[in-house]
């Protein structure tokens, strides 16, 4: 960017503004005790946020320069269009009669088409109701057939309901039993031979019904009671598929025996244990549906000649729709083309009728943004002047930057007062009682700042506008935690990239390594009035 003042003006402001700054620190250390140290390095510095804050106010002063110009551009252009639009309207109107002409001959060949169609409509609507008829005759036959199956269906919801409260801690009661009650056994005999393969449930006929029982419940502790999936493997039984064989030896060695029947009954059942009880509700659910499966054999045969013929009637009605599909596609585009060429007619009139009303709200908004080019005009006169002044604004900006942060209250106002006057000597542009809040802080800002923690006082928004805006680190003596607080609740949305460390601590340069390498923010606490060697290349 080319200076608009004489550089050689700013260079000798430079140089005094911080002999001035040297002056005011000497005063600061005389009369509160406090060290501090105004050095070269402090001078190249302030040169720097010089640079820093030239380039950003600069650019602040174009956009907005610009976007005001791009305004007046667009409202010139506007005008221009609204001639435009003037001229075009008048040349259509003898147009937009004739087209309208047109349309009327169009709209009386289409209204004798959509005739035609409806005639065919109605044909193929008598076809659709007499189907849709044969179709609700088949659905109440596969209704009722329907009904008398659904009973099992309904008994075996109930008991896997049941079986979905066991838990591994019901199955552990019974797997613990070295020997069971015969209750158990009996129960574990009939799910055995309903769950595993027939070959693993073989017996010996010459077994007792001892070695029987004892048999099944070693196997039984072995294949199910230590499968992890054993409940699972229970509610996903297809009980239509159980094989008949199953049913038959269940009844012969359990239900129908002569010993073992006697416990076989829900009050005795009710007894054991809760897991044992739901498994024999279990099979006697699986012994119940496949009664009632090979009860409803002859209505599921009906129910598959219903449904077939559910599904000749479906296939007819599917036919008479497909033909009620293209006449109705055809009459759609038909009344498409119709109300298309009615909203013509309709936007062709309006248009006719609406022109005179366009053309006088054309001319009444050009008058109104007449009024927004005057203003935006003065407004671009002021920014190019306010540019002028930029420089001189910025040089004030980067002294109160870079050489008040150690001052109090009272000091900082010296020095900006001093500014001013070294300001007021030179031949540099600025704005007359210019201030550090002033010129780098907004409304918008403070307000943000302030409901992240920080207090209302101009020291503690300088504090903030110093640290934000200068290219050094900021130490903060902060006894409060104000300025912590503060900068923690600001950098809260920078989640994962703020890092806090205690100064001191055995994982400080561990942290600071990282937070370097990887661009992350990072706050130093509890430091002293002498940092560690270390950390001076860094700061």
């Amino acid at each position: 960017r080319e200076f608009t003042s004489n550089t050689q003006n700013l260079i000798k402001f430079f140089a005094k503004a911080h002999q001035e700054a040297e002056v005011v620190n000497d005063l600061f250390v005389a009369q509160t005790g406090r060290k501090n140290f105004i050095t070269p390095t402090s001078f190249l510095e302030f040169l720097k946020t010089f640079g820093t804050i030239l380039s950003i106010k600069a650019v602040e002063n174009t956009g907005a320069l610009q976007r005001l110009e791009n305004g007046l551009t667009r409202l010139h252009q506007a005008n221009l269009d609204v001639e435009r639009l003037q001229e075009d309207l008048v040349k259509q109107e003898p147009e937009l009669k004739k087209t309208e002409e047109e349309v009327r001959i169009m709209l009386i060949s289409i209204t004798e088409d959509k005739k035609e169609a409806d005639l065919k409509k109605e044909v193929v609507a008598r076809e659709e109701v007499m189907a849709k008829q044969a179709q609700a005759e088949a659905i109440a036959i596969a209704s009722k057939v329907k009904s008398e199956v659904d009973e099992a269906d309904k008994e075996l919801a109930k008991t896997l309901e049941k079986i979905g409260l066991l838990n591994q801690g019901h199955l552990n009661e019974i797997k613990a039993f070295d020997k069971p009650p015969d209750k158990i056994k009996y129960v574990f005999i009939a799910t055995c031979v309903l769950m595993m393969d027939p070959s693993m449930t073989v017996v010996k006929s010459s077994w007792s019904d001892e070695e029987l029982e004892n048999y099944f419940w070693k196997t039984a502790k072995i294949e199910l009671l230590k499968d992890p999936q054993f409940l699972s493997k229970l509610q996903s039984i297809d009980f239509s598929k159980v094989e008949t064989l199953k049913i038959k030896r269940i009844r012969e060695l359990v239900v129908d025996h002569p010993k073992r029947s006697k416990s076989w009954v829900d009050v005795e059942m009710q007894k054991s244990n809760i897991a044992n009880y739901c498994l024999f509700l279990l099979v006697n659910a699986v012994l119940r549906f496949n009664e009632l499966f090979e009860k409803t054999k002859p209505l599921r045969k009906q129910q598959e000649e219903v449904l077939a013929e559910l599904a000749q009637k479906e296939a007819f009605l599917a036919e008479k729709n497909e033909e009620l599909k293209v006449i109705t596609e055809k009459l759609g585009r038909l009344e498409a083309l119709l109300a298309e060429k009615e909203h013509e007619i309709n936007e062709l009139r309006a248009r006719i009728d609406g022109c005179s009303q366009k053309l006088e709200r054309a001319k009444r908004l050009t008058e109104l943004l007449s009024e927004e080019n005057s203003r935006w005009s003065e407004e671009i006169l002021q920014l190019k002047h306010t540019g002028k002044l930029v420089e001189g604004n910025c040089a004030f900006a980067s002294v109160a930057v870079n050489y008040n942060g150690p001052f109090t209250s009272s000091f900082r106002q010296l020095i900006e007062s001093k500014i001013n006057k070294l300001l007021e000597n030179s031949s540099l542009l600025f704005s007359q009682g210019l201030t550090m809040i002033k010129f780098l802080s907004s409304d918008v800002k403070t307000q943000q700042w302030q409901i992240s923690g920080l207090p209302k006082d101009d020291s503690s928004l300088e504090n903030a506008i110093m640290i934000e805006t200068s290219g050094r680190w900021s130490y903060l003596i902060d006894p409060q935690k104000q300025g912590s607080n503060f900068l923690k609740n600001t950098m809260a949305n920078s989640k994962g990239q703020l890092e806090v460390v205690k100064n001191g601590s055995s994982s400080m340069f561990r942290i600071l390594e990282q937070s370097l390498l990887l661009g992350k923010l990072l706050i130093i606490e509890n430091c002293s009035a002498t940092l560690d060697p270390l950390i001076d290349p860094i700061i």
